[in-house]
């Protein structure tokens, strides 16, 4: 379909047994004065300090049934509808609101695919905020399974992942509609094109006493059918979808609104991409399920981010959402520290900063990798917080977790690194025999925050132990999408290989290591490591090389190539470096060079990373092309 003729039809009324227009775009004038009594209503404000925020998330809490874990975020919807669900660039919107504009999108969806061909997969282009929401929840609402795509990525994956999904559906706005028009057009997948009157105010108002309409779909039978693919960032080779039942999906939100302590007291800074497990549903899907309140952000902007985290400036001419929690990663972190020098000059603005963020956030979040242990102590110093650390994988969800709360007073396990297994996960730390991982041995199994090893006595336990990270648990997401087919994710035994290298000491795992990362993301580029090892080794003056990323694979990495140089000349590294930028792309050459005398290999020329890990001690993640420990 035409986009033009996408966007006329979703600024009239829908035909046969349509929703009419002045049900698009539900905060009216009237409804936008009323925001800032808003959440006074039934449930306490959220977050204004941590000591009173606990006393509200009680009562939050007591007010809020259980969803059941196989349902949908949105069922208890009517506890919270004239409550303020998100905020974003075009304005505030509460619960009601989003439930009715993905209510309408959902009737046009069924409207344009028929209403007897559900499950079918429904791709979204739509920016970090409301049309985000309602694209996620009208997928589910129809009885679809969502694919959201990331505005951030390169044409060529969002092209891949479009084909790859056999979507019969693209949902976009009217800003990113030329990313995918022509696509669509060429392959024949219906295009709904959301315009600005799905994000501005109605000619009418609900009312409030209405109960609001049901789904489409029965939520009972959703328990079994698919809700949502999320696709890897393709460093193992081709990007591969991850498939979600609306029961996987719902455990791993239930299991993270467990572990954070998400409550209807909770406000979020989101400045997160929203297609990966960490962005999507940690810290939006999981909030939302229970009354929480979410700030969007179209991008990182670490000026705003403190304006939001000490609730100052910006200039908006509103005042600025009461922020007590921030999911962000290293990168984020990294780079907020970098500003905070600039930004806050003076000891007594420094003295504010730590007091305003002590008094006013709850948790500080980071995501898939141990933070660097100088980034820690360095946050703390200046907020007051000691960051909550995890381990999220895509296939699994949240798995390990240090649950340190504010400003270092809620303890985990140890607090430090990436903490503990989480409630209903299982892990093992294991030693495969072999590069074929067809046996291994089990150095450890945790279960709820609980670890024990497996091989060693008492005395040995002081040792750190380390090894392949694998998981179990209800939230596993149930098998990928592969070339438009579903394949296993689990092993014979059911439990799942994530390819992380892990060390466990004194009850805490920390993840140093990541195997089978093909593809290294280099200044804005995935670039091969094996092709750039190859190219580094026809160097006659280099008798070995291992080239492998250092950093979080979420974000730019740093390519680093270990070498052996031959010893028939004098060589340095100025050699070497020259002969690179005269026989390699600028994107290939590795930002770092380690000479060492030796590369330790095995029988079957597997590097050794123990051994590898220790010239770099102070990284926190290592990135090897191989599969190997």
């Amino acid at each position: 379909m035409e986009a033009s003729a996408c966007l006329r039809l979703l600024t009239q009324s829908w035909r046969g047994g349509a929703v009419s227009k002045h049900k698009v775009g539900l905060v009216s004038s009237h409804r936008r004065h009323k925001h800032e009594k808003a959440n006074n209503n039934n449930v306490p404000v959220a977050g204004i300090s941590t000591q009173s925020c606990l006393k509200e998330r009680s009562v939050a809490t007591e007010l809020s049934p259980a969803r059941h874990s196989h349902l949908p975020v949105y069922t208890n919807i009517e506890l919270y509808r004239q409550r303020i669900a998100l905020s974003d660039v075009n304005g505030d919107y509460l619960y009601e609101d989003l439930y009715m504009r993905s209510w309408d999108l959902a009737k046009g969806i069924i409207g344009l695919l028929g209403d007897n061909t559900q499950t079918r997969r429904i791709c979204f282009l739509c920016p970090s905020g409301l049309t985000h929401v309602i694209a996620t929840w009208a997928c589910w609402m129809s009885g679809h399974v969502a694919v959201p795509l990331c505005p951030a990525s390169d044409q060529a994956r969002l092209e891949h992942l479009v084909m790859d999904a056999h979507c019969e559906m693209v949902i976009t706005t009217k800003d990113l509609v030329s990313r995918v028009h022509s696509l669509t057009k060429k392959n024949g997948q219906k295009l709904i094109v959301l315009d600005e009157t799905w994000w501005k105010e109605p000619k009418q108002e609900i009312d409030d006493s209405s109960p609001l309409p049901e789904s489409f779909v029965d939520p009972e039978v959703m328990k079994d059918s698919n809700a949502l693919i999320l696709y890897t960032q393709g460093r193992t080779g081709r990007p591969k979808g991850v498939i979600y039942s609306h029961s996987n999906l719902g455990n791993q939100i239930d299991r993270v609104v467990t572990t954070w302590d998400w409550t209807s007291a909770d406000s979020v800074l989101h400045v997160l991409k929203l297609d990966n497990v960490y962005g999507l549903i940690n810290s939006l899907q999981a909030p939302l399920s229970t009354g929480a309140r979410i700030t969007l952000m179209p991008k990182f902007d670490p000026v705003k981010v403190w304006s939001y985290l000490l609730g100052v400036g910006l200039n908006s001419g509103k005042d600025l959402p009461k922020i007590n929690t921030f999911p962000g990663t290293p990168a984020m972190y990294d780079t907020l520290l970098n500003s905070y020098g600039g930004i806050f000059k003076d000891k007594k603005t420094k003295d504010y900063v730590k007091q305003t963020c002590s008094k006013r956030q709850r948790l500080m979040m980071s995501s898939t990798t141990t933070l660097p242990s100088s980034l820690v102590q360095q946050w703390k110093t200046i907020t007051g917080h000691r960051v909550m650390e995890n381990f999220i994988s895509t296939e699994a969800g949240t798995v390990l977790c240090n649950r340190v709360a504010g400003p270092g007073t809620k303890q985990g396990p140890g607090c430090s690194d990436c903490g503990a297994p989480v409630n209903k996960v299982e892990t093992q730390i294991v030693r495969f025999r072999d590069h074929t991982k067809t046996n291994h041995d089990v150095l450890a199994h945790g279960q709820d925050s609980v670890t024990n090893l497996t091989t060693a006595d008492t005395a040995e336990q002081e040792e750190p132990v380390i090894g392949e990270l694998r998981v179990k648990g209800a939230g596993l997401a149930s098998s990928y999408w592969i070339d438009g087919k579903e394949e296993s994710i689990c092993s014979a035994d059911f439990w799942f290989n994530t390819d992380d290298l892990v060390q466990y000491s004194r009850g805490c795992y920390k993840i140093w290591g990541r195997l089978n990362i093909k593809n290294i993301n280099h200044k804005g580029t995935l670039v091969d490591a094996v092709k750039v090892e190859k190219k580094v080794l026809s160097n006659k003056d280099v008798e070995d090389c291992f080239v492998l990323g250092l950093g979080d694979i979420q974000a730019e990495q740093k390519l680093t190539a270990v070498i052996v140089l031959t010893k028939s000349k004098k060589v340095n590294i100025e050699n070497i470096l020259e002969w690179c930028s005269e026989n390699m792309e600028e994107t290939e050459t590795p930002t770092t060079f380690k000479i060492v005398s030796k590369i330790d290999r095995d029988n079957f020329g597997h590097v050794d990373k123990i051994k590898l890990k220790a010239l770099f001690p102070d990284e926190a993640i290592l990135c090897f092309h191989d599969s190997k420990l």
